[in-house]
Order: structure tokens, then sequence, then C-alpha cells
């Protein structure tokens, strides 16, 4: 049975290795561009520290786990010993569900702004045109200019060579 125990630890820390990158593809959760509404930022600042004390224990449990397993597994007498291991890996069930709420939360609290996302209702998609519209009309404007510009500077040494021509 010791054999057995040995051969179901190194499985079990494979597992717990593939739990752990699992764990590191979190901090994805952390990135967020929007500001936070006007008021709403003393909650998406509790927010991240909820979520960076669920990210460091999502980095913990399968460490913690994995040490447990491996500590009853040298020793076990029965297949009931390994249930500290066992259960410590339901905690982190229990520590990412905690995560995605902060996540859920602060992401409530951030304001929407057009252009970053799907467009939401009717309004969103006039906006959407119209913001369009008038970056169009600004590069339009920008074309002339430059054109203006290029002019000005053709007209301006031209008549230089012409002066030294004559």
């Amino acid at each position: 049975m010791q054999w057995l125990a040995v051969g179901a630890a190194m499985l079990w820390s494979i597992f717990q290795l593939g739990m752990l990158i699992l764990s590191l593809q979190f901090c994805m959760g952390f990135i967020g561009y929007d500001p936070a509404k006007r008021g709403w930022a003393w909650l998406l600042y509790l927010c991240f520290l909820g979520m960076l004390a669920s990210y460091i224990s999502l980095m913990l449990v399968p460490l913690i786990s994995t040490g447990l397993f491996w500590y009853h597994a040298i020793d076990i007498t029965q297949w009931g010993d390994l249930m500290p291991a066992i259960q410590m890996f339901f905690y982190w069930f229990a520590v990412a569900a905690v995560f995605f709420a902060f996540l859920m939360l602060s992401e409530w609290t951030r304001e929407k702004r057009n252009g970053w996302g799907p467009v939401t209702n009717q309004s969103d998609a006039a906006d959407d045109v119209s913001a369009q519209s008038a970056i169009e009309q600004r590069s339009a404007q920008m074309t002339t200019e430059q054109a203006t510009a290029g002019q000005t500077t053709i007209e301006q040494t031209e008549p230089n060579k012409h002066e030294n021509n004559s």
C-alpha cells in the first residue's frame, strides 16, 4: 500500500502543478482600463485588495495540498488519511469563486466608455456613429490643413527661385 500511496502522491503533485499553472492565469483579472465610476473608487480599491488576497491564496493552496498529500502518504495506514489534502483542494475552488466575485464587483464599479466593448443599446450605437463621423470629419480637416501647409511651403520657395532668375 505504501508504494501505491507514493504513486498517488506523484500523480497528485503533477495534478497540483497543473492547478498552479491555471492559478497563474488568474492574473489577467487584474487588467482593467476603464476608470472607476464617480464615488466608487473606494469600492474598486477594496475589490482589488480582495482579489489580491484571493490570488495569493490561489497560488498557495496547490502547494499546501501537495505538501499535505505527501505528508500523509508517507505514513499511510488507510486512504482516509489523505482527506485533509483533498479538502484543501476543495478550498481552491472556494477561493476561485471569491476571486471571481471580486472581479465581477470591480467590473461593476468601472465606468463603461464608448468604443470599449460591444454596443449594448441603440443610444450607444448612435453615439458610436456620431463619434465615427466626428473622427472622419477631423481626419478630413487634418488632410486639408496638411495640403494647405504643403502649398504654402511650395509658394514660399517658388518666389525665391523666380527672384534669383531675374
